[in-house]
């Protein structure tokens, strides 16, 4: 089983390949099921994975959700910040 702090990275690993996106509106879900798929720590490769990634990045304020759409998400400045520090 994955841990939390194991999501945790992988969450910021995922997000990590959207440096130099401003204003980037996406569907990140979508983005963060084909991540888990191409990773060895998720032992099932499921949605519910990818939706966990985009969740922590929400949690963290990194992605903002828009509202009145299919689950799309902007880049928040203070992901953008994080972007441009790592």
């Amino acid at each position: 089983m994955i841990t939390s702090e194991q999501l945790n990275y992988h969450a910021l690993e995922f997000f990590k390949q959207y440096k130099g996106h401003s204003n980037y509106k996406n569907n990140f879900e979508s983005d963060a099921f084909d991540y888990v798929k191409k990773q060895n720590d998720f032992r099932y490769k499921d949605k519910v994975n990818g939706d966990t990634l985009v969740k922590i990045l929400e949690d963290l304020n990194y992605l903002e959700y828009i509202k009145n759409t299919k689950r799309f998400h902007i880049i928040s400045q203070k992901g953008l910040d994080f972007l441009d520090d790592n």
